[in-house]
This record gives structure tokens, sequence and C-alpha cells, in this order.
């Protein structure tokens, strides 16, 4: 597959580019900038519902408890375990990036906002912190295995590739 074919699917349509995506990827990128791109979506994926959370948490903090909404959470994390493997989808993943990419800091600091003036401060803090402490609540595992999976679905590797 060209890079302009792989372009196409990291970025299909009229999509506003973020971060690493910025530049639109053709054979100006290197190796070595795809494979990051493969192995940062990898990560995402393999804790997805961690990752998509970020704008979502702190919002659902100011109707719910915060603890009831970090227990949720958790478990959704732990119904992924065994999905993360069985259905990869780069396009997806790279969607979900940009989405939250845009969505978190908004969500965070305005509920972080509400939050602290309702006198509310320790999910106000939780709100400021989750982007950081998102992660540490997700069953790590099997990221070279996505990566893999991404790499042979956009054409990087070949179909019959092992890790």
């Amino acid at each position: 597959m060209t890079r302009q074919k792989f372009a196409a699917q990291v970025m299909p349509g009229p999509v506003i580019p973020l971060k690493e995506e910025a530049e639109i990827m053709d054979s100006t990128w290197t190796e070595e900038r795809v494979k990051k791109v493969l192995w940062l979506r990898a990560v995402e994926w393999a804790g997805l519902p961690a990752f998509v959370s970020q704008p979502f948490i702190p919002i659902l903090f100011i109707f719910f408890q915060w603890y009831l909404v970090i227990a949720s959470r958790f478990l959704l994390c732990i119904l992924w375990v065994p999905i993360r493997r069985l259905y990869v989808n780069f396009t997806a993943a790279t969607l979900v990036c940009k989405f939250v990419n845009w969505c978190k800091w908004p969500s965070i600091v305005g509920s972080a906002t509400y939050l602290f003036f309702h006198h509310q401060p320790i999910p106000a803090v939780i709100s400021l912190l989750w982007p950081f402490l998102a992660g540490f609540v997700c069953p790590p595992g099997g990221i070279g295995a996505i990566e893999l999976a991404f790499a042979k679905q956009i054409g990087f590797v070949s179909q019959d590739a092992e890790i």
C-alpha cells in the first residue's frame, strides 16, 4: 500500500488534523513516524474505555457520586479486555483520538469549575486530574498485538506478519 492510500485511511474526509496528524500523511512521513502513530493508537485502543472517558467522566461527576462513576468506568474497562483484540479498527481509533483531544479540556475545566462553585472539592480535583488518572484504572496488555493488527489493517505490513 502506498503512503497516499495510508493517508486516506488515517484521515478520511474533511477532518481537522491534530497534533501528530497535523500534516497530511504522504510520502514525507517516515517509517518511524508511522510506527509512532500505530503505537499511540494501539495504546489508546487497549484502554479505550479509559481513553474515551476523559471528556465524559468530569461531566458525570456533576450528576452522580464520584466513586460510583469511577467504579462504573472500571467495570467497563474489565468488560473491554476480551473485546480489545477481537475487534480492531484503526479508523475508529483515529476518530476517537480526535474527539477526545477536542472535547476533554473544555469538559474538564467546565466541570471542575462547576463542582468547585457547588462545594464539591473532591470530584473537582479528580476532574482536573482525570486525564492523568484515567490510564491507571484499565488493565494493561496486548498493545503489540493491537499495533500489529492496525499495521495489517492499513497495509503497512503484510497480512501474514507476526509479532
